[in-house]
């Protein structure tokens, strides 16, 4: 058996770290805008994030209207209608992250751990074959692991230089453990993510405290994908997918 974690949501918060490069962006592009709002904005929106080009389009659309109401179909109306101009927005958010980047005790210091996600993580560790499918930088996560204290192997970090698609990761874990897509679980917090991943007869949890929101919750469950409710939740939801195992 094999169990595969999500890092972004699932173990860290990246929310200000996400509204920090967004924050700096802004204000190379259109002028100074407090930082706090860019957070509370990104806050609002992250159910409708899916990749790093929603990240300005999100914000803009969020100074403009209550971001909890952006839904994702709005978001990909509002980002259509910038048309060239996206692929700008997109560049200087990414710019705006690899000069921040660079001061790598600061980058870190703006990932706010999930503390009873990673014991649990940890206790898993322990117990079972654990990878992490992610699609930020896995020196990113490192260096997290390393300023909260945990020791993980690398060469089990499959990140986005494999690919940003979750399902081509999981086939590369595949091919590097032999192990069957039927006897691995997969914790994701968003959802997008997890319908993919659940297409490859993965068994898929979502969490609850991560990108998403109560709506994509219920629309999980109703779809056939377990949510764990509480970080301290996550080896129990485990164990009972494990004992699942013993009727495939």
């Amino acid at each position: 058996m094999l169990v595969v974690f999500d890092f972004d949501g699932v173990l860290a918060d990246p929310i200000v770290s996400i509204a920090t490069v967004a924050h700096r962006a802004y204000c190379k592009l259109y002028g100074r805008i407090p930082l706090k709002k860019a957070i509370n904005i990104m806050k609002g929106a992250k159910h409708a994030l899916r990749a790093g080009m929603d990240i300005m389009p999100a914000l803009l659309l969020g100074l403009e209207k209550p971001a909890r109401s952006i839904t994702r179909q709005e978001l990909l109306e509002f980002e259509k209608s910038l048309g060239k101009k996206l692929d700008k927005l997109e560049q200087a958010y990414y710019n705006a992250k690899f000069e921040i980047r660079k001061d790598a005790k600061r980058w870190v210091s703006l990932f706010k751990p999930h503390k009873t996600a990673l014991k649990e993580f940890e206790k898993a560790c322990k117990r079972y074959n654990v990878f992490i499918a992610t699609t930020r930088h896995a020196n990113d996560i490192m260096l997290c692991f390393e300023r909260w204290h945990i020791s993980f192997d690398r060469k089990r970090i499959v990140d986005l230089q494999i690919s940003k698609d979750k399902r081509k990761q999981f086939r590369h874990i595949k091919a590097l453990t032999k192990i069957p897509f039927k006897r691995m679980i997969f914790i994701e917090d968003t959802l997008w993510n997890a319908l993919m991943v659940k297409e490859l007869n993965v068994n898929v949890l979502l969490s609850t405290w991560g990108l998403s929101n109560k709506e994509q919750h219920e629309q999980a469950k109703k779809l056939g994908i377990r949510v764990i409710k509480r970080q301290r939740d996550i080896c129990k939801e485990i164990e009972k997918t494990e004992r699942s195992f013993a009727t495939i």
